[in-house]
């Protein structure tokens, strides 16, 4: 068995079973600890909307409803910021073979999207170009929106993932499947 980690973030591990290449979510200490503060403001935000609803001081009905659709809103807010929290500290990809096929998989202390995919149809191992943006940061993808800087050719799909990995550790992981699957780069 052969583990790799020098210095990145991806744990590869190549054993009689196969490749697996486990990669966490990138910490971005600012965003989580801004996040947090946020979500408590969110709260009382929403304990407010919700009290004045119940309460009979708005006889409004026109008012009522737009504080109520205010209010879907701002979950819906809430709940995507806490999807984004929850990737920042506990996000994980994974890239396993097993046998005659690979799984891939996004999750959030497992639970998450799984892919399962035909060893033989894979090809086309490339790295990903992702947009900084105006500022140099590829912030979406360190937040786990987007794609990742892995990515591949499976029939007539196109699949990624990598989204927490430096340029140095991608192309490391990019050779390294393109021997493990015998194909190279166009």
């Amino acid at each position: 068995m052969e583990i790799y980690r020098d210095n990145g973030r991806a744990k590869i591990i190549r054993d009689f079973n196969g490749l697996t290449i486990d990669i966490p979510s990138k910490k971005v200490w600012w965003w989580l600890i801004f996040a947090l503060i946020w979500l408590v403001g969110w709260y009382f935000g929403m304990q407010s909307a919700i009290h004045e609803i119940q309460s009979n001081k708005a006889v409004d009905l026109g008012a009522k409803f737009f504080l109520m659709a205010w209010l879907v809103i701002w979950i819906a807010g809430g709940l995507f910021i806490i999807f984004l929290i929850l990737w920042g500290f506990f996000g994980r990809e994974k890239f396993i073979e097993e046998g005659n096929r690979i799984l891939l998989q996004k999750s959030i202390l497992g639970i998450g999207k799984k892919y399962v995919l035909d060893k033989k149809a894979i090809k086309h191992f490339r790295r990903a170009r992702l947009d900084h943006g105006r500022f140099g940061v590829a912030l979406s993808s360190d937040l786990g929106l987007g794609g990742g800087k892995i990515k591949f050719d499976y029939g007539l799909r196109t699949f990624s993932f990598g989204k927490a990995l430096d340029d140095a550790e991608a192309d490391f992981i990019i050779d390294l499947l393109q021997k493990k699957f015998n194909n190279k780069s166009f």
